[in-house]
């Protein structure tokens, strides 16, 4: 839990810092660009590893057949998530008569909601533990003969979709 809550952390840090530096670069060339890679690097590891607990987390809540589509709706989000930035970040260049800085604000305030989103899954985790998901679920399957339903997506726990937010929010 303190992990996804630090590396959270960390990439916030991470794009504030990049922000910075896109108006640091136009005073200090050389320090700017210095300031530019460092803090991608910064961002980079924390978002590589919050990708990591956040496989643990759901890995934590569901079990069985369950883990793979979890984990697969996770991935598919995040990657969406990055569709999105593609498409966004010519209209940001745009609206802010071309700089981007815009867009990089836009991503540190989507930083600071997935901050949020981490809170509140780590206080909901918290929570479970008097009653685990992981169980419910198991013993859900042992009753049900399992079947695939795409439906079912729906009846994911809100817990899941604050985490596969978060991760769209990188």
């Amino acid at each position: 839990r303190q992990g996804i809550v630090i590396y959270s952390i960390i990439l916030a840090v991470g794009q504030f810092f990049f922000v910075i530096s896109t108006y640091v670069v136009r005073t200090s060339e050389g320090f700017g660009k210095f300031l530019m890679i460092s803090s991608r690097f910064i961002l980079g590891v924390g978002g590589e590893s919050l990708s990591v607990t956040e496989s643990a987390f759901v890995a934590n809540w569901f079990k069985g057949k369950e883990i793979s589509l979890a984990l697969g709706v996770d991935i598919c989000v995040s990657k969406l998530a990055t569709a999105v930035n593609d498409a966004l970040q010519p209209e940001f260049y745009d609206l802010a008569r071309y700089h981007l800085s815009l867009g990089f604000w836009f991503g540190f305030i989507l930083c600071v909601l997935s901050f949020c989103c981490v809170l509140i899954v780590v206080t909901m985790d918290e929570d479970s533990e008097e009653t685990p998901i992981a169980e419910a679920i198991v013993e859900k399957e042992e009753e049900i003969e399992p079947q695939v339903i795409l439906k079912d997506i729906r009846n994911l726990p809100k817990s899941f979709w604050l985490l596969t937010g978060s991760a769209a929010l990188i």
